[in-house]
């Protein structure tokens, strides 16, 4: 077995074990609900035999950003992204400028491997 065989592989049983691992917390949660739910928004500690069960209960919060940015104070926080593709469009000064507002470190790459010539022959790069 090569390599780009084996990567393929271990990406399907890594995705294979993400979804046994989600059907096992839906079965710990349902197991566990009465507990869970009295808790709350919160951490549910569950002693069962030797076992000891965490689950952490959070709420998602989502901002409306037009009238988050009426309302400003200090309960809304402001983080800038930087948009690459308007950066690119910037000429060097202004390129200059916004780098002085950067830190770049390097990004993890990331791998796509297909298999069979006729699987790959359209693909654009």
């Amino acid at each position: 077995m090569n390599i780009y065989e084996r990567f393929l592989e271990v990406q399907n049983e890594i995705k294979k074990f993400q979804e046994e691992k989600l059907e096992l917390e839906r079965q710990i949660y349902t197991k566990h609900m009465d507990e869970i739910k009295r808790v709350g928004v919160g951490t549910a500690t569950i002693i069962e035999g030797d076992y000891m069960v965490k689950v952490v209960t959070r709420m998602n919060y989502k901002v409306d950003q037009a009238m988050a940015a009426t309302l400003g104070g200090k309960v809304f926080r402001v983080t800038y992204e930087l948009d690459k593709r308007e950066f690119d469009k910037l000429d060097e000064e202004d390129k200059g400028l916004v780098e002085g507002a950067l830190t770049t470190t390097p990004a993890k790459p990331s791998f796509t491997i297909i298999k069979g010539q006729e699987n790959y022959e359209n693909i654009k790069y």
